[in-house]
């Protein structure tokens, strides 16, 4: 059975302006007979109208599955009524379930926690958890990071007080399994390296940016190759939450020029090839000694990224999100902490996996310490927030 005709609204005008328009000269000139007569025509006269608009207006839509796009229309059709046009039958939606609108598509399959000085994995799918590792007497877990798509995980070791500082750094699988390890990185570098502060997976999977707590940052391969010092500790004396832009190529981290000095945001390029140390540069600046970036994150555009500062302008108990271009041009204030009171902080955020928004908890100062305030979602482009 064919879906009914979707009427267009300059036909259908059409049909009433013939059909009235001879209604009307029956009822006024004609006898009992003529109007008989005049509206006997009428009927053909509006059905010829359909059939010509059917035929003639092949320039926009005539069925309800046409998707052609509408053609201009007349300015003397635009005075005519609007017809409530007839129900259409539309293909039936396949039923999808609430669970599989719900899933998560690209995320990891689980997620690692510490549980106590253990590291433990969670399976998002079926719920189940297993224990990953638990350190051997005189080490602990020092950082860790899943892969992309959290099948494995790296884990930096540092050894416990009193023993000896050699830093290493494996790689499991979500069964616990070791699939590559580096048991001392001070040997592999060539040079003295501390405890690890941090450390990220790339997001195309093939290294691990090491951070170290007193001076330098490395990259480990995935599979075969040795570790690569990329910034000597004399160039980031104190680098803290080292992280891999969105294409593998370079990488930010926090730093301070001094012990006594403000943190500022630095970031370095990838020299393949190249055995020499890269130099970082400057992206955020402190601006005065009151001033000093708390955390950073990657826009996934790869040429901006998003940073907390506390103290400056804005107040010395403050801590309010900014946005940055790499080259450290074109800084943006996103979000001030005083809209929920003058000393309050953005604790936490984090950018939209498409990067035109993000998310950002304000925590308010009380006696007991900050405690949780509100949850915001901004556009970055309006500037919207909810």
């Amino acid at each position: 059975m064919h879906a009914p005709f979707e009427r267009d609204g300059r036909v259908a005008a059409t049909e009433m302006s013939l059909r009235d328009a001879a209604l009307r000269i029956a009822g006024r000139r004609a006898s009992g007979r003529g109007r008989r007569f005049l509206t006997a025509l009428a009927v053909p006269l509006f059905v010829f109208a359909l059939l010509a608009g059917c035929v003639d207006d092949s320039g926009g839509p005539q069925f309800a599955n046409d998707l052609r796009p509408q053609s201009a229309t007349p300015a003397a059709s635009l005075a005519t009524p609007d017809l409530t046009l007839l129900p259409t039958t539309a293909p039936l939606a396949s039923p999808v379930s609430a669970a599989d609108l719900l899933r998560a598509r690209g995320a990891p399959s689980r997620i690692y926690f510490l549980r106590g000085a253990e590291l433990w994995t969670l399976s998002v799918i079926d719920r189940s958890a297993r224990r990953i590792v638990a350190p051997d007497a005189g080490r602990r877990i020092a950082a860790f990071d899943s892969s992309p798509s959290g099948d494995r995980v790296a884990v930096a070791f540092e050894a416990a007080a009193g023993q000896e500082p050699a830093a290493s750094l494996s790689l499991f699988d979500a069964d616990g399994r070791v699939v590559q390890r580096f048991d001392n990185l001070s040997d592999a570098l060539g040079t003295s390296v501390s405890a690890p502060s941090s450390i990220d997976w790339s997001p195309q999977g093939q290294a691990i940016l090491v951070g170290f707590r007193d001076g330098g940052i490395a990259s480990a391969p995935i599979g075969n190759g040795s570790p690569k010092l990329l910034i000597s500790p004399d160039a980031a004396r104190r680098p803290q939450g080292a992280a891999w832009s969105p294409t593998g190529q370079e990488f930010a981290f926090l730093d301070r020029s001094g012990a006594s000095q403000p943190q500022a945001l630095y970031r370095a390029g990838i020299a393949a090839g190249t055995p020499t140390p890269a130099k970082p540069t400057v992206v955020a600046p402190s601006g005065d000694s009151a001033a000093s970036i708390a955390s950073f994150a990657w826009l996934p555009d790869g040429r901006s990224l998003l940073f907390t500062q506390s103290g400056g302008v804005l107040g010395s108990g403050s801590t309010d999100l900014w946005r940055i271009g790499i080259d450290g041009s074109d800084r943006k204030l996103v979000a001030s902490a005083g809209v929920a009171a003058p000393v309050a902080q953005v604790a936490q955020f984090a950018p939209s996996s498409d990067g035109r928004g993000v998310a950002y908890a304000i925590d308010v100062p009380t006696d007991a310490g900050p405690r949780f305030d509100s949850l915001w979602i901004r556009d970055l482009e309006s500037g919207r927030p909810t």
